[in-house]
């Protein structure tokens, strides 16, 4: 079973400085590097756990790129993914990016959420170097004016939306409390819930937004309580939702918890949460894992490398490599402005449905998935066409 482990900062930081970084490859080199970025050692599991298992996913794309030897301009191409570490924070970010420019990587497949994925990307465009972000659903990534961005999930424009329409039409909740995790990702996905939510003729109670840190929800839960909510909306990540719902049960706030956090239908969740007695309604920018064609063989093929554990968010990270590659070989180049072009035209079907952006780098056509939690079970309640 291998087990992949991204560069520590440190070494990071000593090979960007002085006149020792990498040169970049030329173009008709053999190998091409393709960059990966996400939380792979942090003090929040949870993070590392979706981080490794999307580096996994993407090392499978690669394994199997170059089983099948392939050749541009004429010359055979190894892939070869680089690994990195941003721990999940705003700081890290463009450090990491900064050091795959030096190595010369043709892509870079990353980071773990929309706030790193956002401080990485000025790196990238000023680079050219093309970015597939698997799990950054926050709309304005790509809304930088950047053509080097592309999204593998919905984004939570369209997502804030349906997540709303789904909660006041078919669950009948009229009047919702929205809470947020301070950073501007959290924050618009939370302000976008909350406006469809009016829009469907139901009242937000209170909306308040608290640090990205913060393991103590007692008093924006306290004061969301007195305004007697039929339910609570997190917009946040998957760490503090395990908090949350755990102070919900503590004060014994006992209404539906709606949260878009990446990978909160993953089994863990109810495991590290402890019994919920709370209904939990989930969205995720993405279709459900067992409905993707392909998805037994890929499952056998990462336990048989990497173990049985795969994140929801893993087959976007594996698909990411993939459109990369097949761009790649639509620009018969290891140019990265030539496959960030053909990144823009690209059709390719995937593990997760046919992939197509359009001219922000957004996909045509997102799947967005609702789940709820039910006993201790996820049961996926509806898939939407986002079309």
């Amino acid at each position: 079973m291998r087990h992949l482990v991204g560069i520590s900062l440190a070494a990071l930081l000593l090979a960007s400085v002085g006149n020792h970084a990498v040169a970049a490859p030329a173009a008709e080199t053999s190998v091409a590097y393709i960059g990966f970025a996400c939380a792979l050692s942090s003090p929040v599991e949870a993070s590392v756990r979706i981080g490794r298992s999307m580096a996994n996913a993407a090392q499978l794309a690669v394994d199997a790129a170059n089983r099948q030897k392939i050749r541009i301009n004429g010359k055979e191409v190894t892939f070869e993914l680089l690994t990195q570490n941003d721990n999940s924070d705003l700081r890290t970010a463009p450090i990491v990016a900064e050091y795959f420019v030096k190595r010369g990587v043709i892509g870079v497949i990353g980071h773990g959420n929309s706030g790193t994925s956002m401080a990485a990307s000025a790196v990238y465009s000023r680079a050219g170097i093309p970015q597939l972000a698997p799990s950054a659903s926050s709309r304005a990534y790509t809304q930088q004016g950047f053509q080097t961005t592309f999204r593998m999930v919905g984004n939570t424009e369209k997502g804030g939306k349906y997540l709303a329409e789904y909660a006041v039409q078919t669950a009948g909740l009229k009047r919702i409390a929205v809470i947020d995790n301070g950073i501007a990702s959290g924050h618009a996905f939370a302000e976008t819930f909350a406006q469809a939510v009016r829009a469907q003729g139901a009242e937000i109670t209170s909306h308040d937004s608290v640090s990205y840190k913060t393991s103590d929800f007692s008093s924006v839960l306290s004061a969301a309580k007195n305004n007697n909510p039929d339910a609570i909306f997190w917009g946040g990540l998957y760490d503090q939702a395990v908090m949350l719902v755990q102070a919900m049960q503590r004060l014994n706030i006992n209404v539906p918890l709606i949260s878009g956090a990446n990978s909160i239908i993953s089994p863990r969740f109810p495991k590290q949460a402890g019994t919920v007695a709370n209904q939990i309604i989930s969205l995720e920018a993405s279709q459900p894992i067992e409905k993707l064609k392909g998805w037994k063989n890929f499952q056998r093929g990462y336990e048989e490398d990497f173990g049985s554990y795969i994140d929801p968010y893993a087959p976007l990270a594996y698909d990411a490599a993939q459109v990369l590659i097949a761009a790649v070989k639509q620009a018969n180049s290891l140019a990265p402005d030539k496959i960030t072009a053909a990144l823009h035209s690209i059709r390719f079907n995937g593990l997760t449905g046919a992939i197509a952006f359009n001219g922000e780098g957004d996909l045509v056509a997102p799947v967005f998935s609702i789940y709820a939690l039910r006993n201790q079970q996820w049961q996926l309640l509806q898939v939407i066409d986002g079309k």
